[in-house]
């Protein structure tokens, strides 16, 4: 008989998922997944919606917040991807934040370090000694 199929028939004998974990000598956790595979899903949505980790004077700790419902695309570039970061700018508001893909997400936290700045100072300071050179 297969995994599945004896805890469905435990279950409905009335077993729990500890007293089913000891009889198959599985897991808890894999009990539920049988039981109620849409379990991580829902977790996964809820973390998503109603938490985000901030880094606050160097310690990185989890924070209940209510987000803005998770979109279909990137609000920067638009794209659709297969997951999105909340981004936030101020640790006292983090509710106050943008579903970015990855690279949109590098992108803003490059911006918010003043890089982007100093990339075009670089830039520019290049493309000067380049032509005083060509002459």
């Amino acid at each position: 008989m297969e995994t599945v199929d004896q805890i469905f028939r435990l279950k409905n004998e009335g077993k729990t998922h500890e007293n089913i974990s000891k009889v198959l000598h599985i897991s808890s956790n894999t009990v539920g997944r049988y039981l109620n595979p849409g379990r991580r899903e829902r977790a996964r949505a809820h973390r998503r919606e109603n938490w985000a980790r901030v880094t606050i004077d160097g310690e990185s700790k989890w924070v209940h917040i209510k987000k803005r419902p998770y979109p279909e695309y990137c609000e920067l570039c638009e794209m659709k991807k297969k997951r999105y970061d909340w981004h936030h700018w101020n640790n006292e508001h983090i509710e106050w934040g943008l579903w970015l893909c990855k690279t949109c997400h590098k992108f803003a936290e490059v911006l918010e370090q003043g890089l982007l700045e100093k990339y075009l100072s670089l830039k520019e300071d290049v493309i000067k000694v380049t032509i005083i050179a060509s002459y």
